[in-house]
């Protein structure tokens, strides 16, 4: 049987059950969980009032909280960095709890991260008044999430952000939600 995820939309009232959220020890994991912990600067507190800002909780009745993930209208300049700025679909912020990478492991089971992340880009297509794409940025050094983007049809796009406060470039992704879109249905969430 697949172990399929359920959305839940996050609200401030969820802060209690994302306490103990936890993405890791490296640097950009602990980002991360600071950010649905409604920790530091620009943490899920932030974002939760935007009126283009969408962030769910992902959990299983088994386990509890798996994961969660955002999305939010932006401009990018497209197809290059110097053309136009046009309306986007970005996701501000997803995690996995670390417990759970590489989780269901099973023959013909969808990993819990691949069912996340299938969820926001079909929620993304849902935007008719955006562009057909989803940005990202990524941590230079979270060598495990590039190569998994990359698998999930993202490709490396000629722009970064700088983090005021550590410095880091973050590295920019895209993925063309016209090709997602035929390819993909909503099997869970």
């Amino acid at each position: 049987m697949p172990a399929l995820l359920e959305k839940i939309v996050f609200e401030k009232e969820h802060l209690r059950a994302t306490a103990e959220f936890d993405c890791g020890a490296e640097p950009w994991e602990v980002e991360v969980s600071d950010w649905i912990r409604g920790r530091g600067q620009e943490s899920v507190l932030d974002y939760l009032p935007l009126p283009d800002c969408q962030i769910w909780l992902y959990t299983t009745p088994e386990f509890g909280l798996v994961g969660f993930g955002s999305i939010k209208a932006t401009r990018w300049r497209w197809p290059t960095p110097r053309d136009r700025a046009i309306t986007l679909t970005m996701i501000p912020m997803l995690g996995i709890q670390s417990r759970f990478r590489g989780e269901p492991h099973g023959e013909g089971e969808r990993r819990y991260s691949e069912q996340l992340l299938d969820d926001l880009a079909f929620e993304a297509t849902s935007h008719r008044d955006r562009e057909p794409l989803l940005g990202l940025y990524v941590h230079p050094g979270n060598a495990r999430a590039i190569s998994f983007y990359r698998r999930s049809g993202f490709s490396d796009f000629p722009k970064s952000w700088i983090d005021p406060h550590s410095g880091v470039a973050y590295q920019a992704m895209l993925l063309d939600l016209r090709q997602f879109a035929e390819t993909s249905s909503p099997e869970a969430c």
